[in-house]
């Protein structure tokens, strides 16, 4: 019997199917493009946004053909990144497209610029990974991106940005959305860390 375990978990590891995710090709000699198969589809969906394979729901939709038109995949994505696993996703995204570990370690000149706090400094990554995720998972027009009166914050991030009395219950290291009022912060590039990386440690680009 153990043997035969062996034989049959040895199979399993060794399948191509287990190893990679595989997409059938109808016609394999053929360098003609072809549409995904629903399962093959789902596969994409889940290690796109959530690094792991696909949970029941996708599942269903593939089984039961749902798969097969823009509105039900954008539904199916939507759904996707509620999920708490979709941080990794939106973090990783926000990490490579804004430069934000890059970010977090420049620090501006302190003999040029007021010195700026080692725990404030730490936590402008956080607020922009939290606002791209806001912007992703609301389905917010573009522009947001740029015009947003809104943004993500502790209480010394919100004192350093001069928001911290108009948003009145703030803690420290307990991230909420803020509004930033009389600021005249809006959107990504008044954000910390977006200053930060477009800036040289003496003066700003």
């Amino acid at each position: 019997a153990e043997d035969a375990l062996k034989g049959a978990l040895q199979a399993v590891l060794l399948s191509p199917h287990f190893l990679y995710r595989v997409e059938l090709d109808r016609a394999p000699g053929s360098d003609a493009p072809h549409e995904l198969g629903p399962h093959e589809l789902a596969a994409r969906l889940a290690l796109a946004l959530w690094r792991s394979v696909p949970d029941d729901a996708l599942r269903r939709a593939a089984d039961e053909g749902k798969l097969g038109s823009a509105e039900a995949v954008r539904a199916q994505v939507l759904r996707m990144l509620e999920e708490p696993r979709a941080d990794r996703f939106i973090n990783g995204f926000a990490d490579r497209w804004l430069g934000l570990e890059e970010a977090a370690a420049r620090r501006p000149d302190p003999m040029q610029w007021k010195a700026l706090p080692v725990d404030v400094a730490s936590k402008m990554r956080t607020e922009t990974q939290l606002f791209v995720r806001e912007l992703l998972r609301t389905d917010a027009p573009l522009a947001e991106l740029l015009t947003a009166r809104f943004s993500f914050a502790d209480l010394p991030l919100a004192g350093h940005y001069g928001a911290a009395a108009s948003n009145p219950g703030l803690k420290r290291n307990v991230f909420q959305r803020i509004e930033l009022g009389a600021t005249p912060r809006m959107g990504l590039l008044s954000q910390g860390a977006f200053l930060l990386q477009t800036s040289l440690p003496t003066r700003t680009s």
